[in-house]
């Protein structure tokens, strides 16, 4: 983030610059926002899949919460040990 506060960007986020439209649709953001945190969002490093870390009573819940909301190729992949 304090990089793209800097002016400092990946090549390749403007093509990922799109995916911004998402924040008017079902998603939103809560609380204040910028153009670097905006930045992060469509970084290609950083807008590539979710992985999450959850207590293992939680998965299920959280994976069904998921694909209601329309990510329905959400998965559970694994568990530490």
């Amino acid at each position: 983030l304090e990089l793209l506060e800097r002016g400092y960007a990946s090549s390749l986020a403007p093509s990922n610059a799109r995916a911004l439209g998402l924040l008017e649709g079902p998603i939103q953001l809560q609380g204040p926002s910028s153009a670097a945190l905006h930045g992060l969002l469509i970084d290609p490093q950083t807008c590539g899949p979710l992985l999450a870390a959850l207590p293992a009573a939680a998965a299920q819940g959280a994976l069904e919460a998921i694909r209601a909301a329309g990510s329905l190729q959400a998965a559970l992949i694994g568990r530490v040990l």
